[in-house]
């Protein structure tokens, strides 16, 4: 538990008992509020955790920079590998080598299987294709639901609250 969950607890602790306290008292509900306010620093304590949001997203977004330039990095290192493999290919191929053994390797060229060109996909019989497992569609099945629907396995939930945070 960091130290901002610590003092959140320990506030709302106290913004609890002091709006226990003040609950007898004949008070507008904004005069309630700004009481409470005054009273504790939970506003301080929510507004030092977004602030952390904040940096967390800051790191994020720094992350995910590094990672795409790492990742088109990788790809033109994956593409440099391809290219050489083919001039070594090429090369073994036209001093017709079969086979170089180098300190670093042994280099073979071979004659790959034969594998299959796809000319026309939907003149394929049936017996060459996959059958695949049928998806739930979730959101027919939610609007189905919220329509009234009664469906065999399925209800809905009491949904819930979320935190909504606007920057701009």
């Amino acid at each position: 538990m960091d130290s901002d969950t610590r003092r959140l607890d320990d506030e709302l602790s106290k913004y609890n008992a002091v709006k226990e306290m003040l609950a007898g008292e004949d008070l507008d509900e904004q005069t309630l509020l700004d009481t409470l306010e005054g009273e504790t620093t939970l506003h301080e304590c929510l507004l030092a955790i977004d602030e952390s949001i904040l940096a967390d997203e800051a790191q994020v977004r720094g992350l995910q920079s590094i990672i795409d330039d790492m990742l088109v990095r990788l790809e033109r290192f994956k593409k440099s590998r391809g290219r050489k493999r083919a001039v070594i290919e090429a090369a073994m191929l036209t001093a017709d080598l079969k086979t170089l053994k180098l300190p670093t390797a042994t280099l073979t060229v071979k004659p790959t299987p034969r594998k299959p060109v796809i000319e026309d996909e939907a003149a394929i019989p049936a017996a060459y294709w996959k059958a695949q497992n049928p998806k739930l569609d979730r959101k027919a099945l939610a609007d189905a639901l919220k329509a009234g629907e009664a469906i065999p396995g399925a209800t809905l939930d009491n949904g819930g609250v979320t935190l909504s945070v606007r920057r701009k």
